[in-house]
């Protein structure tokens, strides 16, 4: 059996903190509010938080992990709206995963999602092909991510 491997993702960031791929050429989010571009296309493109709410569990699936950023700001809204005891389950897939040292220089402390983002990165797998199992915000979030 051959072994598998992948190339992680490069990263840029410009002197406005908005991360660059140059292996494509092209930004993660957009360089005038990501933040916003997130919550606009992402959250209330798919209709949350209404379709979560009266639900214990509810489950999205993402192509593209990227920057967390989407999964990110999907948990905050999740933690600040689902009933208490509810759980996300997050699904995502990367071709090219970002190293845990680049994520953690995209949230820093003063960051709208530092905390969670925090715990993703201290949750954060090697970058090792496979399934990868990440329990964020005490457990209330689950993330799957698929390398």
């Amino acid at each position: 059996m051959a072994s598998e491997t992948f190339t992680p993702a490069r990263i840029d960031i410009d002197e406005r903190g908005v991360p660059h791929s140059p292996d494509y050429g092209d930004v993660y989010y957009s360089a005038d509010g990501g933040l916003a571009e997130t919550d606009y296309v992402f959250l209330q493109g798919n209709g949350l938080p209404g379709r979560w709410m009266g639900r214990e569990r509810f489950i999205i699936g993402e192509t593209g992990f990227g920057t967390g950023q989407n999964v990110l700001a999907a948990a905050r809204l999740f933690l600040d709206t689902a009933p208490a005891a509810a759980t996300l389950h997050v699904v995502s897939v990367e071709k090219h995963p970002i190293p845990k040292a680049d994520l953690a220089r995209l949230y820093p402390a003063d960051h709208p999602l530092a905390d969670l983002a925090g715990d993703l990165v201290a949750n954060y797998p090697d970058l090792i092909p496979g399934a990868h199992r990440l329990e964020l915000a005490g457990g209330r979030i689950v993330l799957t991510l698929l390398f």
